[in-house]
């Protein structure tokens, strides 16, 4: 078993520094918004370098947000891995299995020195940062077990093949007890959709050769996937396993860039969803796609050439949501309306089908005009490295 440990002794401050500001360790995340029963449209700039980015938004801010490892009463416990069985090691360790941990991967992860294994997160207070080396190739991370307070920031993820486990390169099963407070941030997260350069030859890779790059299941809350690039995937971001898959599902998506993928950006059923600021480029089926009774927000984000941008499609009962101020450039869609109470509904991605839906938290709306710019240039890996 080989991991390098390195203790932080003292605490760790509660402020946190711009990036420039010369800190000699991780600065933990700030707890996050206050609740309040209306959306803010104050601008993004607001919050300045490190601040910005170290800010959780969304459904992980509430309920005192999501610190991950971070922790000033506790210290912050460090930790370095190179393989998969080193982050596995980290994960079960008994010297941390009550306290916070962060733990940084610095290597390639690959399917053969993780032990043909994915690797399981069954605890909490919990952040996995990438080193501007790191990557998983060919392995999944499945987050299960009743984890909560956990963080994934600056890690590339490709091509994990349904034949080894579930094929979601971050997967969130809540089956076996609930899922909170997860931020899922700043990753590059891909498949592959032709002839590729990795795992699947040409003969074999299949449009369900690989499953989606991020989803969830069960019961899953308080979530919030921000400033991720996920591309390349025909099957991107399934929340809800089926149409008995009956949970109340909290899940922010904001500042994301979605670019060549097939469809499910997100697939979500029944509970609440939340999607501003993304930036949506070269869709191919569909793009968001509420159903089961899920009520969405949707406001802020900018799509270009996308099929069918917004719908209800595929499953026994209609989802709802709310739009304001979204762009749409270069859109084609399916030839069918929305009347009646059952799918399928297409056509009204410019039209809310529920009125005034809101979030229960504040956040920071930036004008739909500097969505794509910002988010090609600030979505992604090692592109916040003085932050970690």
């Amino acid at each position: 078993m080989k991991f390098f440990l390195f203790i932080k002794l003292a605490a760790i401050s509660a402020a946190l520094v711009g990036c420039g500001g010369g800190s000699s360790g991780p600065t933990p995340p700030i707890s996050g918004g206050s609740s309040v029963s209306s959306s803010s449209s104050s601008s993004v700039s607001s919050l300045a370098g490190c601040e910005k980015y170290n800010s959780v938004q969304g459904f992980a801010s509430l309920n005192s947000g999501t610190t991950g490892g971070a922790d000033v009463g506790a210290g912050n416990n460090l930790v370095t891995v190179t393989t998969g069985n080193d982050l596995r090691s980290a994960l079960t360790s008994g010297s941390y299995a009550s306290l916070p941990l962060t733990i940084y991967v610095d290597g390639l992860i690959t399917w053969e020195n993780a032990n043909n294994q994915p690797i399981r997160i069954t605890r909490s207070n919990l952040s996995i940062i990438g080193r501007p080396n790191a990557e998983f190739l060919g392995v999944g991370i499945e987050i299960r077990d009743g984890a909560s307070n956990l963080i994934i920031r600056n890690l590339k993820m490709r091509e994990y093949p349904q034949s080894r486990g579930t094929g979601d390169l971050i997967s969130l099963d809540g089956r076996n007890g609930p899922i909170r407070k997860i931020w899922i941030d700043h990753n590059e997260l891909h498949n592959s959709r032709a002839a590729p350069e990795g795992i699947c030859s040409t003969q074999d890779c299949h449009k369900d050769y690989y499953d989606e790059l991020v989803s969830g299941r069960g019961d899953v809350g308080e979530v919030t996937i921000s400033y991720n690039y996920l591309h390349s995937s025909w099957k991107t971001s399934l929340w809800g396993s089926s149409d008995t898959d009956n949970s109340q599902r909290t899940i922010t998506f904001h500042h994301n860039h979605w670019e060549n993928v097939g469809s499910r950006l997100p697939l979500f059923r029944f509970g609440e969803a939340h999607l501003f600021n993304n930036y949506y480029y070269d869709v191919s089926e569909s793009g968001i796609n509420s159903r089961m009774g899920a009520v969405m927000r949707i406001d802020g984000n900018y799509f270009e050439q996308v099929r069918n941008p917004i719908v209800s499609i595929d499953s026994a009962e209609l989802g709802f949501w709310t739009v304001e101020d979204n762009f749409f450039q270069e859109i084609t869609q399916s030839n069918s309306s929305c009347n009646g109470s059952t799918p399928p509904c297409y056509g009204k991605h410019q039209e809310s089908t529920i009125e005034g839906h809101t979030p229960p938290y504040s956040y920071s709306l930036m004008p739909v005009e500097e969505v794509k710019e910002y988010v090609i240039e600030s979505a992604g890996v090692n592109k916040i490295e003085a932050c970690l």
